[in-house]
């Protein structure tokens, strides 16, 4: 060891002016307790020199083998492991290399020398023992305040101290005096707040010594030795440190050699040019001017030469050595460290513009170069297998020592992670190639420590969280474009926007258009720099490594890539190799670690956020990698069971997603997969029909279900909590809104499920505990909504759901609670007033799909008609709507009448047409009043004037504008209707006193002018033609007086002006196999046969168009497989009709289509036949065929010659015209034999008759009604008007309207159109007597004024209602 200076005999110790109480005990001789003291004061100076200081390195990162678990790796093992690895690496060593740090230590104190060559000291060393472990480090202290007291300094003693150490690591005699001074110093700071006040207050001229501004001659030996004690100080002192400005003269001595270097190529290409244009003008300047600036050229050529060589000359002063270089790295990362000072942030900023990433990336690139490294240089040779070289190279070649990477890389990787947390400063970063030193970090995974490779991923996981927030990857260039333009547009009208990208440009960026600029140049950055392929497949690489520390953090910085424009490249290599990375991801979900099973799932979820990575996933067999773990009977409670299902629910997701965030911290995967499950099944649009299937052909639907309701035991609802609880409620309803879940899964548990929520989530509906959020809200009453609909959808479309959770509710007695659910509320003030309403619409729904309704009435538009009788039919029925309309009619009526909801109306109105579904509800809800509460759907009178908007083959007559007005908001209200209120007026036609209750109400007007209006939206109008199909197939041919001018449903159905025919024909020709098609196609064909029992009337306009066309296209289908049974059956009923027309008029056509074959073919089914043979009360199909073809035969007998005289069209016309004009014909005459009536009695009827006509003539005459008013075809049929029930017969001159030219019900007398008769005259009551049993006895009875055969054909009883 060096002597001491002869001026400082204490040996850097402070003066020991007064002796202190134990040095008396050592003797009361001056001399022997001087000699006995230095003696000491000699050993613990020789002590200490062989130990190291830490120098508070500590309070910089990591600087120990401790890694995140909290385990610490032994050295001896660590070594050992370090063998290995290199020795699998191909690297091959000596049993030298891993020679304990004691044998080290042993002999380096075995040299007695105090050389400098080490550059760095032992407090240096990364993994070293003695500067990491707590312990050791706190027992050599308490040795140190055991040998140097200073407990009782002055503040004289204790600043003289601090200055006298200070001055010992400026001088550094000794490289281990230096290190001792130095802690010593920190160990007075520790004890003394006076101390730290001196270092304060000299902080300025130490930072002004150690750090000189201006480089032009080197820098002092003592300003590069004082750096290690800034260094060390740094941690503690940055706050003032900082704000001194230190940074910016480190960062200039760090890259002063490369501005040299810099300086020297840029001359070097700029004199040749220079020199070149001396010589051009060699002739034109004097001679010794010329010299004189040739030789100024060379001076400053040879005095950058100089300094270059200088600066590489290691004796000389403008020479940075290696450790000076790692101090000042050392003193950057203390100040940028957050737990330092609270300046971190300017500090980064400072660092990155003051080019302070030049050297920190040059440092971090030297890993894998030919970086010679003193204290490595001369460790064990290996040999290079890498490039088949046999040449001897050390460790130190690689920047890596025995055990992993050097000091200043370390130190560097901890700078880069500080920086990288500023994401202003993301883009400097990128283009210093920051990423780069790192990856080559990463790719030497083999042979170094976990801990050095967990460090290198933490600073690229920070990297890629930036890159992530400033990648914009779901925008494309015009999006993000536009999004800026929208930014910029808020920052400017609104003061309190606040920007979420505010952090992302440096401070000095302040003008919204450079901001952008800085943005797009990121987003570039990120594109060509940092997202590439060969980053990525070192990332995937460390998958296979098995250390859980480092499969962790690749699969962090891979979660972050994946979310930025590094998606595809991160999707091919890990779907690479067969599948063989996701493999291995896989294998870790299960993990025991709670971070790695989160880490695992997110990146797994991240990359199915596209088609492509769920297509590649399910290509490379994931889900047979799944199934294992959600399989088995145990399964469902278990967290694997969860984890796995939320890959599969994430592999289901439709389209382009959302990002998924990586927060190890987050909630757990159980609440993760209700968030996503209820995110994906509630997205507006297709996207949840999508999963759904999707969730089908993975075939995992059935796990999900049993996750949410838990088959296994269904008391577990209990033990969910409430929001589990709202929430499996409402994806239970989404997922069964698709048929093939209803269908295939099982319903049971789910049934079980939804009812125990109706129940326990009324009873906080009825307490008002609805939640305290918005949020909360909305799913709580989305809960009892979607409990009440997921029944009605299984009801609905599960075989036999009807039964199944009708009983389910009767088990479970919930009807109250329904019925409470349907109670809407009144005041509209109530906050919950909307949410309420959805649930009766809810509750409405849910009725309705439980009302039993007959099959034949249930599903026309099936494939096969029903096995039961109509009778069997009915009473399967009547037992469940009885009960329902006992406690649900009345409640489902009030919210018909006067709810506010157009949804739940139509619910409520499809309910109430689904309890009319038999004779005897119907009239039970009639007696409650269900027909004036069905008709207060429609507009009031007055009905649609002429010319409404939308009627087809009307013109506009109105003028009046508040007319029109009014008509305009009626054809408005009429558009609104839904369908379901024209399915309740088809109900209510069941029964005689409905039919009469539909027409004395003037529903079927409105149902006639609905049937001709166009809403413009074609599916909106086929389905609400054909439930009016509905209504006309079953009130067709009813007669009632009390309807107005027109008593014949029959007037208003075929009227001229509208031709309904036509339309009725259309709907059954269209085409489409929806089944809101079917079911119009069929309610249009049962209408127009129905309406074929008019024969006269309807059988030729439907001929006319093309209902027989339609009629065998409908029954040759039938052999081909396109025409289902219950279609069937009214296509040969009016085919039947048509065949019956009098005369064989229309058989031709049969013949022309060609309906033999087809006929026989269904008559001769020995199918038809047997599966209905047990169905009594309906006509098999096959007979119908048969009197169809009997019709055919007949005719062609009749014709003669094999031939018959069929009428075409105009000449069908004609013949109705002439039979309606004959005042006696032969079907009357066969239908009064058939009723029983004596021959004489129709002679005599028949002569009175055409008296009571000439009588009412002349009558006519004398009252001085003229024939000419009435007009031309009235006077065309003869003096009396022939009352058939027509709207002629009526004096209705233009149709108008349905209920056109009513009587003025509020003039005091009015006159019929009729008569002309006043209302007070006694023949005008005999004429209404007259009509009124002309109706009651129908089209068989011609009106008359009185006679004995009258009176003999009523007592016959002839009423149509017997």
């Amino acid at each position: 060891m060096a002597a001491q200076p002869p001026h400082d005999p204490n040996f850097g110790l402070p003066p020991e002016e007064v002796p202190h109480d134990w040095e008396f005990n050592i003797g009361d001789d001056t001399f022997k307790r001087v000699v006995t003291v230095g003696r000491s004061n000699l050993d613990f100076l020789a002590r200490m020199e062989g130990e190291t200081a830490t120098g508070g390195d500590d309070q910089n990162g990591k600087t120990s083998l401790e890694l995140r678990d909290g385990g610490e790796i032994d050295e001896e093992e660590a070594r050992k492991e370090r063998a290995k690895r290199l020795k699998a690496a191909g690297i091959k060593i000596s049993d030298e290399d891993i020679l304990s740090d004691d044998d080290e230590s042993k002999k380096e104190d075995s040299d007695d020398s105090d050389d400098d060559s080490s550059v760095y000291s032992a407090s240096e060393a990364p993994n070293g023992p003695g500067g990491a472990a707590n312990e050791e480090e706190e027992d050599e202290n308490n040795m140190l305040d055991n040998d140097w007291d200073t407990s009782e300094w002055t503040m004289q003693e204790i600043e003289s101290a601090c200055q006298t150490l200070v001055r010992e690591c400026e001088l550094k005699s000794s490289k281990k005096r230096q290190e001792l001074s130095i802690r010593m110093l920190i160990r007075l700071l520790d004890r003394h707040q006076e101390a730290v006040a001196y270092i304060e207050k000299v902080s300025e001229s130490l930072l002004n010594k150690a750090f000189p501004g201006i480089l032009v001659d080197g820098i002092a030996p003592e300003a590069l030795n004082l750096s290690h004690c800034l260094a060390a100080l740094a941690p503690r002192f940055a706050d003032s440190f900082s704000l001194l400005g230190p940074i910016a003269r480190v960062c200039k001595i760090l890259t002063n050699e490369m501005d040299l270097a810099a300086q020297l190529l840029q001359w070097r290409y700029k004199v040749r040019r220079l020199k070149r244009e001396l010589y051009a003008i060699k002739d034109d300047i004097a001679p010794d001017r010329w010299i004189r600036k040739k030789m100024t050229l060379n001076m400053k050529s040879d005095d950058l030469n100089k300094k270059w060589r200088q600066m590489h000359d290691a004796t000389h002063s403008s020479s940075v050595p290696p450790d000076v270089t790692l101090s000042h790295l050392k003193f950057l990362l203390a100040l940028c460290t957050p737990s330092n000072t609270k300046h971190a942030s300017e500090n980064r900023d400072e660092v990155v513009k003051k080019h302070g990433l030049l050297p920190i990336c040059l440092c971090l690139k030297e890993v894998g170069e030919d970086y010679m490294d003193p204290v490595t240089l001369d460790s064990a040779s290996v040999v290079s297998n890498r490039t088949g070289s046999t040449a001897t190279v050390s460790l130190g070649a690689l920047g890596i020592n025995n055990m992993g990477l050097i000091y200043p890389h370390q130190v560097a990787c901890k700078l880069v992670l500080q920086i990288s947390q500023e994401r202003c400063l993301l883009y400097p970063l990128l283009r210093a190639r920051i990423h780069e030193g790192l990856s080559k970090i990463l790719a030497h995974q083999p042979i170094l420590p976990a801990e050095d490779i967990c460090m290198a991923l933490d600073a690229m996981d920070m990297i890629g969280s930036n890159a992530l927030k400033s990648s914009n990857v779901a925008m494309s260039e015009e999006d993000y474009v536009a999004y800026e333009q929208e930014k910029r547009s808020r920052l400017f009208h609104d003061e309190n926007y606040v920007d979420s990208d505010a952090d992302d440009c440096p401070s000095d960026v302040e003008d919204e258009g450079e901001k952008a600029i800085y943005r797009r140049e990121t987003r570039k950055a990120i594109i060509n720099l940092l997202v590439l392929p060969s980053i990525v497949s070192k990332l995937t690489l460390l998958l296979e490594v098995p250390h859980a520390q480092i499969f962790l953090g690749s699969v962090m910085v891979l979660h972050k890539f994946a979310s930025t424009q590094a998606y595809n490249h991160v999707l091919i290599e890990i779907i690479s190799l067969a599948g063989r990375p996701l493999e291995k991801i896989v294998e870790n979900l299960p993990s025991g670690d709670d971070k790695i099973c989160l880490a695992c799932l997110n990146l797994l979820k991240q990359l199915s956020t596209r088609q492509a990575g769920r297509d590649g996933m399910v290509t490379s067999k994931i889900a047979d990698m799944l199934m294992p773990l959600i399989s088995g009977q145990d399964a469902t409670p278990s967290k694997v069971f969860t984890l796995a299902l939320n890959v599969f629910v994430a592999l289901a997701q439709d389209g382009v997603t959302e990002n998924v965030g990586l927060d190890l911290n987050g909630p757990p995967p159980k609440q993760v997969l209700y968030d996503d499950l209820l995110r994906i099944f509630t997205t507006p649009g297709s996207s949840p029909t999508v999963s759904i299937e999707h969730l089908l052909d993975l075939k995992v639907m059935n796990f999900v279900i049993n996750f949410l309701v838990r088959p296994e035991n269904t008391a577990l609802y209990f033990n969910l909590t409430n929001q589990h609880k709202q929430m499996g409620a409402i994806i239970l309803h989404r997922i069964f809104l698709h048929k093939e879940c209803c269908r295939t899964m099982p319903v049971g548990p789910a049934m079980q499920y939804l009812a125990y929520n109706i129940q326990h989530m009324f009873t906080f509906f009825m307490e008002g505990h609805f939640g305290h959020t918005t949020k909360e809200k909305l799913i709580f009453f989305g809960s009892i909504q979607g409990s009440c609909r997921g029944l009605a959808q299984i009801a609905k479309y599960s075989p036999d759901g009807d039964m199944l959770v009708m009983r389910k509710i009767g088990d479970m007695n919930i009807y109250k609670e329904i019925e409470e659910l349907l109670s809407f509320p009144s005041v509209r003030m109530d906050d919950s007033y909307v949410p309420k309403i959805e649930c009766s619409d809810a509750a409405a729904r849910l009725v309705g799909s439980i009302a039993r309704v007959p099959v034949s009435e249930r599903n026309p538009e099936a494939d096969k008609e029903s096995t039961l009788s109509l009778k069997d039919d009915v009473d399967n029925c009547l037992k469940t709507l009885n009960r329902l309309i006992e406690q649900m009619a009345k409640p489902l009526m009030a919210i018909v009448h006067g709810c506010p909801s157009k949804s739940a109306v139509a619910n409520a109105t499809s309910a109430l047409a689904n309890l009319c579904s038999t004779n005897a509800t119907c009239d039970a809800l009639l007696d409650m009043g269900l027909a004036k509460i069905a008709a207060s759907l429609f507009p009031d009178k007055p009905s649609i004037l002429e010319g409404a908007k939308g009627m087809k083959n009307i013109e506009d007559e109105i003028y009046d504008v508040q007319a029109r007005d009014k008509r305009d908001n009626e054809v408005a209200v009429l558009l609104d209707l839904d369908a379901s209120a024209f399915t309740l007026v088809a109900s209510l036609c069941r029964t005689p006193a409905g039919k009469h209750a539909v027409q004395t109400t003037g529903m079927l007007r409105r149902c006639v002018e609905r049937f001709h209006l166009d809403s413009g939206v074609k599916g909106v109008d086929l389905v609400v033609r054909g439930e009016i199909s509905g209504v006309f197939a079953k009130i067709a041919n009813t007669h009632t007086i009390e309807s107005g001018n027109a008593g014949s449903t029959n007037d208003y159905i075929l009227n001229p002006n509208y031709n309904t025919v036509r339309i009725l024909i259309e709907l059954v020709r269209e085409g489409g196999n929806t089944l809101f098609y079917r079911r119009s196609r069929y309610w249009a064909t049962a209408a127009l046969a129905e309406l074929c029992h008019d024969t006269m009337r309807a059988v030729p306009l439907i001929v006319k168009f093309g209902g027989v066309v339609e009629f065998s296209r409908v029954i040759k289908g039938f052999k081909e497989g396109r025409t289902p049974e219950p279609l069937l059956r009214p296509a040969l009923t009016g085919m039947f009709r048509i065949a019956k027309y009098p005369l064989g008029g229309y058989v031709g056509k049969l013949f022309e289509e060609g309906m033999q074959q087809p006929l026989v073919a269904i008559a001769s089914n020995v199918r038809l036949r047997m599966d209905y043979a047990d169905v009594l009360d309906r006509t098999p199909l096959g007979d119908f065929a048969k009197d169809i073809l009997f019709c055919m035969s007949e005719a062609k007998l009749h014709s003669g010659n094999g031939g018959f005289g069929g009428m075409g069209e105009d000449d069908s016309v004609g013949e109705v015209k002439r039979m309606e004009e004959t005042k006696w014909d032969k079907d009357r005459v066969d239908m009064w034999k058939e009723m029983g009536v004596n021959e004489d009695v129709v002679v005599a009827v028949q002569g009175q008759e055409e008296e009571e006509e000439e009588d009412y003539g002349e009558e006519l005459e004398e009252e001085g009604v003229d024939e000419g008013e009435e007009g031309g075809e009235e006077k065309k049929a003869g003096d009396a008007i022939p009352l058939d029930g027509t709207y002629a017969s009526m004096g209705v001159s233009t149709m108008g309207s349905l209920a056109a030219e009513l009587p003025n019900e509020s003039a005091e007398c009015a006159q019929t159109r009729v008569s002309k008769l006043d209302a007070e005259d006694p023949r005008f009551r005999n004429e209404l007597r007259r009509r009124k049993e002309y109706y009651e006895m129908g089209s068989s009875y011609r009106l008359h004024r009185g006679g004995e055969a009258r009176k003999s054909v009523t007592e016959k009883g002839t009423k149509s209602s017997d």
